[in-house]
Formats: structure tokens, sequence, C-alpha cells
């Protein structure tokens, strides 16, 4: 249904059919004195900062607690796909690096990133039930999953509607902790559950990659692989790390330094990436992973300007676009496979002290890209909130995030819902729905246009601002679409055209 956007890191991960998500995180705080839980004084998407999970935890990820620890960290998976979500811990005998990633795959297995020394290990996570015995006793929160993990006498709210298994806020186990010795009193570990009673995690060990740095990229569209980005002197490398036969294995060698990672089909066959050339001019191009990396430009807006490609819709083929054509860099929209300009609506022209990123696309419209309802964050300093905005309409609304968004995490329904993941002390795991408001998609007048182009000399490229009312210049496609292919957007003229009829 949607990707997370690979500009930015998100505090969740969710499969692009929407069934699953992962995130990192970390036992409930132990209750306060006032009864509520020492989590920070705001759940994150409402509030101040620039993310949920960051603003929760304190600066730089990690949560401060009364008790002075707290960076005992490990995977979760939520459930998203049933009548309400769920979240099942993945705890294993030692905490999770802060630095670790999570990736969420479509049969409820989860993959985990781990640096080890100079590799990049990964592994699968999965629950196989509970165990038996007895958890450690302390003043933790109730930690209840649709797994029934364990039982505890843990006080507080639990994860979906399982049983509650009792979190020990005192107990602590020994145990290692990626190379840091740990012992009872460590304070760098707590189990969720104490090792006796607690949740039972499988861990499917599948291979590593030697390299200095790596990014894992969105999940893929079919749900069942995951991929890599390794770094080069003068290339990067795209490796299939969840899913190939016997380990990670390299799958297309892309010249330049690569960022970013967008799907732009459902096969998971093409991928665009970001690519800097040697002059350092960045421009979206699209790899075919079948074909052995072949490499087709994408964004070419002008020679000079840096074009990113934020986020794709395969049903439609909307793209969404970052460039710095106009003269600063500004969100555009454009058709993948179609001749038309990419345009820079006027409602999404930046604004000093905040940023707009699109995170979530509406699927389903496949002949009306135009039409397409695009989820927004907007990072500002009162916060993060949502922004929901059309093509054709022309209109940005803004609308407050609900307390303890995930921000930069959500998925629409093809009705046009759209679902915000949130985690509170109270709802560890929720759900919110947002209806937006609807725009018209025509029948207005003949769209006006912010300049018109002078008889001579003829209009060469560059970027076309829309006016903020009438309907999109952009025409109807036809009734039969073909097959959507990347195109490099510059064979058109970007300003001077008029819509037909």
């Amino acid at each position: 249904m949607t990707a997370c956007v690979a500009e930015r890191r998100t505090a969740l991960a969710i499969t692009a059919d929407g069934s699953y998500a992962a995130r990192l995180t970390l036992p409930p705080a132990s209750p306060g004195a006032d009864g509520g839980a020492r989590r920070g004084e705001d759940g994150g998407g409402g509030g101040g900062g620039a993310g949920g999970v960051r603003d929760t935890y304190g600066e730089g990820g990690r949560q401060q607690q009364g008790d002075g620890s707290g960076d005992a960290w490990f995977p979760e998976r939520w459930t998203l796909d049933g009548p309400e979500p769920y979240a099942v811990p993945l705890p294993l005998d030692q905490p999770e690096e802060p630095d670790t990633d999570v990736l969420p795959l479509a049969d409820g297995r989860v993959l985990v990133r781990r640096r080890v020394a100079d590799r990049h290990d990964f592994c699968l996570l999965y629950p196989t039930g509970h165990a038996t015995g007895h958890p450690t006793a302390g003043n933790g929160n109730g930690y209840g999953t649709g797994y029934g993990y364990g039982a505890g006498d843990g006080g507080g709210a639990g994860y979906g509607g399982g049983q509650r298994a009792g979190l020990g806020a005192r107990g602590r186990p020994a145990g290692p902790a990626h190379g840091r010795p740990a012992g009872p009193g460590h304070p760098a570990w707590r189990s969720p559950a104490g090792r006796a009673g607690g949740p039972v995690t499988g861990q499917l060990p599948v291979g590593g990659v030697a390299c200095e740095e790596l990014d894992l990229l969105p999940p893929s569209p079919d749900g069942r692989r995951a991929y890599a980005l390794t770094y080069g002197p003068h290339s990067t490398t795209v490796w299939l790390v969840a899913g190939a036969s016997s380990g990670p294995e390299r799958i297309a060698e892309v010249r330049g330094r690569c960022s970013g990672g967008v799907w732009l089909d459902r096969t998971g066959r093409m991928l665009a990436l970001d690519r800097r050339s040697d002059d350092g001019v960045v421009k979206a191009v699209a790899v075919d992973l079948a074909r052995g990396g072949e490499v087709t430009p994408l964004l070419q807006i002008t020679d000079e300007s840096n074009d990113r490609l934020l986020l794709a819709d395969p049903d439609s083929g909307l793209l969404l676009i970052r460039s710095d054509a106009p003269g600063r860099e500004w969100l555009g929209w454009g058709v993948l496979g179609s001749s038309l300009p990419v345009r820079f609506p006027e409602c999404l022209r930046p604004a000093d002290g905040r940023t707009v990123t699109p995170f979530a696309v509406q699927p389903g419209q496949a002949l009306t890209p135009e039409g397409c309802a695009v989820a927004l964050r907007i990072d500002g300093g009162g916060g993060s909130w949502i922004g929901v905005w059309r093509p054709a309409g022309r209109r940005l609304h803004e609308l407050p995030a609900p307390e303890g968004w995930l921000a930069g995490a959500g998925l629409w329904t093809r009705d046009g819902v759209l679902r915000l993941p949130y985690a509170t002390g109270a709802v560890p795991c929720g759900m919110s729905y947002l209806t937006v408001p609807s725009d018209p998609l025509g029948g207005g007048p003949a769209p006006k246009r912010a300049r018109k182009p002078e008889p001579e000399p003829a209009p060469g490229p560059g970027p076309a601002p829309e006016e903020e009312s009438g309907p999109s210049a952009a025409p109807a496609p036809p009734a039969h679409r073909p097959a959507h292919r990347p195109v490099p957007l510059q064979q058109a003229p970007l300003i001077g055209r008029r819509p037909p009829g």
C-alpha cells in the first residue's frame, strides 16, 4: 500500500501490502510516582521534536527511564491486517544496539541487521509460542500479546488482547550485550519477561556482508525479499540479503554513489536510486534488477538540477520528486511514462523552518494519478504534523497528528482513509484512521499559468510552478494506458505548455 520514504529513516517500517510492520523499541518504563509511565512528556507525533520515537526516548534515541537504565532495545512486530493492530515483542537473550535495523516480511518474520566488527550480519526473527516458568517479579507493565507469552503478575496495559506477562522492572538476568560484559546488576539489559517465562523468539541467521557501510532498502513489493546497498570508491552495489538461496547475493553494481531507494513496480524488478555523478549532481535513475542492474535515466529536469525521487505509486504511476530546478529545493510531481513535465505546486513551496516529505500515496487509482491522495510529514518548530494533498486539488490540508504518531509511517486504503500508527504509554500499539477532505477533480475553469512564454526565444527546460486554484493541468489519461516504463522527464518542455482542448 505504501513504502516508507528512504530520504529519512522512519520509526516504523511497513510491508508493501500493509499486513505487517516492525520497529526497534524499548520495554515500557516503570510507573512514576504519579502512576504514569516515565517515557517523556509527549508521545512523539503530536508534540515537540521531529519524530515520535526519538522524542519519546530522548536525545540519541535512548529512553530516559526513572532508574537510569534504558538501552534494552528489542525488535517488535506489528500485525496490521486484522480487526485491530497488535504487537508481538521479539526479544533475545541480549539487547540490540540502538543502530540495529529491522524490516518486516510478508510472512510475519522480521529481518534484523546488526553491525558486528567490520561486517553486517542478518537474521530472521519470528515468534515460536511461549515458555513455561515464572517471570521475574517487579513493577513492570503487563506485556500481553495475541500470542499470550508466559504469565505473570505485572500490571498495566498489555499489547493487543492476549494474556499479560509481567515485565520485571528490577530483574536483570546476566547475559552478553554485543561484546559488552553484562551481569545481574548491569543496567544495560532488562529482560521483557525474564528468561524463565518470557517470550520465546526464534532466530534464523541468513549470512552477512563484509563492508564498512550498508543501508537497507524499503520493504520490497512482493514482501518475500529484502535488499541493501553497499558503497565502494566508485560504485554502489545492490545486495539481496533475504530471500536468496544461500546467504546474501550480489544483484547489481551501479556506477557512482547512490542513495534513496524507491520501488517502481509491484514485482520488485525496477528500483529507483538517486545517483551522484562525478560533478556532484544528483539524478534519479531506474535499475532493472532482472537484467543485471541495467540503468536507465529517470529524472533529468535540467542538466544542472539535483532531481531526487521520494515516492512512487505503481498503480497510477504518480512520482513525488524533490528538485532544486525551480531555484531552491521544491516538492514536485510527475507521472511515470508520461511526456508531461514535472509540476511544482505553489502550495508545496518550501517555507523557512519546515520540511515537507511524502510518505504514502493512495493506491488503486490506475487511470487518475492526479486524483491520488498523498500523505506528507511536515516537520517544523512545533513538531511533526500531517499534510494531505492531491495533484488535482492544488491545496495542502494540514492536520494534527495523533498523539504518539510514529512520524513518517502510515498507509492509505483504496477508499482514501489514511491509517497512522501510534504508540503511547496507555496504547503501546494503536492505529488512527483519518478521513481527509476531498478536492474537486475537474469541472472548473481552464487552469491558470504562472507565467506565459515569450514568443522568442523558444522555451527550454525549466520548472513549471502551479497556481493555487483550478484543476490540474494534466489531461485525462487515455482509456488504454501503456505499461509504465522509466523515461527521462526532460523530453518535454517544462514551460509554455497548454492543456489539450
